[in-house]
């Protein structure tokens, strides 16, 4: 009989200012998660997030900081007080238009690895981790740089190739595509522990990376899909909070595609 009990321990949500992070937050406290650290790089908008799920009656502790920083996921573990990690989600992470091709695969590639090797040998037996990749990640392209990001990384290795990625948009495909590529390389390591890593790639969801595009790209985009919409966070984080509830307990090392059949509708896989 597979154990239908949530794993013990105190689950991290990052980038839970806003976003998608603050509806994962919202969500594992609405599936039941009684003890949650939230990180995020405004500390401000952070404590607003949090004050919103103090009436919960989870223990909601914050961190505020910059998840490319040196000691940041020293700063992380050190939040969780000893506490194993039942549950986690790497929600930080930049558009295109905000920061040049370094700093975009510096934000969006290399915190999801530090992220993963912080909280893989502290997970909790039962317990999940979900990377935050995107459906652009399947978009077409360059072959050569592709078959790079797509196995496994070193820290730092990825500002090596920022100059031959070019403008931040790729750098923003090939950082997604290594989050998916992460999540399944390090599958058996997390399954040796008892715990499980998955990708989750959204399409449109309603944040502020999403109004920040084009106008015209966006509802090209729409047209293609299945479901002709832009999504809201809350349908995004539901999917997150099945994949980390036992509910999920046999999904691990693969991607899930959240995005109304954009991918689908585009031709891509």
């Amino acid at each position: 009989m597979v154990q239908q009990d949530k794993a013990k321990g105190i689950a991290i949500v990052t980038g839970a200012a806003r976003g998608i992070g603050a509806a994962c937050a919202k969500a594992l406290v609405e599936d039941g998660w009684s003890d949650i650290l939230l990180c995020d790089l405004n500390g401000e908008l952070l404590e607003e997030t949090a004050q919103k799920l103090h009436n919960s009656g989870a223990r909601i502790t914050t961190l505020a900081g910059d998840v490319t920083a040196a000691d940041f996921m020293d700063r992380m573990i050190e939040a969780c007080d000893g506490k194993p990690v039942a549950a986690a989600v790497h929600a930080a992470g930049v558009a295109p238009k905000m920061v040049d091709t370094a700093g975009m695969l510096e934000i969006n590639w290399e915190s999801a690895l530090a992220f993963t090797h912080a909280v893989k040998p502290r997970m909790a037996d039962g317990g999940a981790v979900v990377l935050i990749a995107s459906n652009t990640s399947y978009f077409p392209i360059d072959e050569e740089l592709k078959d790079i990001f797509e196995r496994p990384l070193s820290a730092g290795e990825s500002a090596a190739y920022a100059e031959r990625v070019g403008n931040s948009f790729a750098g923003y495909l090939l950082a997604k595509r290594g989050v998916r590529a992460l999540a399944k390389s390090e599958a058996v390591a997390f399954g040796e522990k008892g715990a499980r890593i998955v990708s989750v790639s959204p399409g449109l969801i309603d944040t502020e990376m999403t109004q920040d595009r084009e106008t015209d790209t966006i509802q090209k985009m729409i047209n293609e899909a299945a479901i002709k919409r832009v999504a809201d966070t809350s349908e995004l984080a539901a999917a997150i909070a099945f994949l980390l509830s036992p509910k999920a307990s046999f999904i691990t090392g693969c991607d899930l595609l959240v995005d109304g059949g954009e991918t689908a509708g585009m031709g891509y896989q």
